[in-house]
């Protein structure tokens, strides 16, 4: 009998899959595959070079029957996807409760009613010096008809991946207008709203167009309004992206560039964004008290950010420490628990709004 018995299985494990068994255990050797995947192909005047992904189940010990062996080798490759390319990993049991549960949010976000399970709550952001509000963030909440609240660092990469954060995203940026809308009236200068969008929100062809619609919907300011977009989107290289972010000042939004010191985030990355503001991620507050690096990283941000107009927020300031260190670095503006943690619209008004 041959040791490798290849399956053609598309109906088990989708469109551009197959299984391959091994006879015996022993000849697992998925760093095989590995040389293969640096391989460049060409093909008439175009270079290719595949790369492959593998899912390692077996049995007994992973499954009891052909079908449970196919089904936990298919999560495990799926996660490995979730690493990057050309990865290659074994199934263990916690894989299947994670698949399952991605599944179900998945399900249930095709199947949410926007109105009635999404909701915003607003952090204050303070001006670091004074302390005084210039603006809130609105972050998105969901509970489940089942009363489950679903946290945004689960749901939302999953609204990412399977595109209804384009249309969620739409749904809150109305609703954080509304709300100001609403504050208006009981502030004569009640502050601006800061607004997460989606890289697949930007890259809708209609993006700044629905911006716009919504804005006149309720003779909206646009300089009320700021956009906040994840620095993980490669700015320096997208230059559809940076049009869109153009496009979205010319409005007269303002543009914030969020977690900034994370993912491909660097010093010359300030010289390519056409924001307003650099949010500077939690990570590098964490420890600006005790350690020099970021200490020093965070200053050499502000300092430049100074040099082009850029004014700069820390994030996750929870400690008066971190104040004062963010004080005499020179930082413009903070968000934290330190000042508010994320609060519902009356609480915004009680503690915030009707002082202002």
């Amino acid at each position: 009998m041959d040791k490798y018995i290849y399956l053609d299985v598309k109906r088990c494990v989708g469109c551009g899959a197959c299984v391959v068994a091994c006879m015996d255990q022993n000849d697992i050797y998925p760093e095989k595959g590995q040389p293969a995947n640096r391989r460049v192909y060409q093909i008439e005047e175009n270079h290719i070079q595949v790369s492959i992904n593998i899912g390692i189940s077996i049995y007994p010990l992973d499954a009891q029957n052909e079908g449970e062996l196919i089904k936990h080798g298919d999560i495990a490759m799926f996660q490995s996807r979730n690493m990057g390319y050309n990865k290659v990993l074994a199934y263990e049991e916690h894989m299947s409760k994670r698949f399952f549960r991605k599944s179900k949010i998945e399900l249930m976000l095709k199947k949410a009613d926007f109105e009635k399970e999404f909701y915003l709550c607003y952090q204050p952001q303070v001006i670091c010096d004074s302390g005084k509000l210039y603006g809130f963030e609105a972050i998105l909440r969901w509970t489940t008809p089942e009363g489950e609240s679903i946290g945004p660092d689960e749901f939302i990469p999953i609204a990412e991946e399977t595109g209804c954060i384009v249309e969620l995203g739409y749904w809150a940026m109305k609703k954080a207008v509304e709300q100001l809308v609403s504050w208006d009236e009981i502030c004569e200068k009640s502050p601006q709203i800061a607004i997460n969008v989606s890289a697949k929100q930007m890259n809708e062809n209609q993006f700044t167009k629905r911006l716009k619609e919504i804005l006149d919907l309720y003779h909206m300011e646009p300089g009320r309004i700021e956009i906040e977009i994840t620095e993980s989107i490669q700015l320096e290289e997208n230059r559809e992206m940076r049009a869109k972010i153009i496009s979205a000042k010319k409005l007269g939004l303002s543009i914030s560039i969020d977690d900034f010191g994370t993912g491909y985030s660097s010093l010359y990355y300030l010289k390519y964004i056409a924001a307003n503001r650099i949010k500077l991620a939690k990570e590098l507050i964490d420890h600006i008290v005790t350690d020099q690096y970021s200490y020093s990283i965070v200053k050499a941000v502000v300092e430049i950010a100074d040099t082009r107009g850029i004014r700069v927020l820390a994030e996750g300031v929870e400690t008066k420490e971190q104040l004062d260190c963010l004080k005499q670095i020179g930082c413009h503006e903070i968000q934290g628990f330190y000042f508010g943690k994320p609060l519902s619209s009356e609480e915004a008004i009680r503690m915030w709004i009707q002082n202002c």
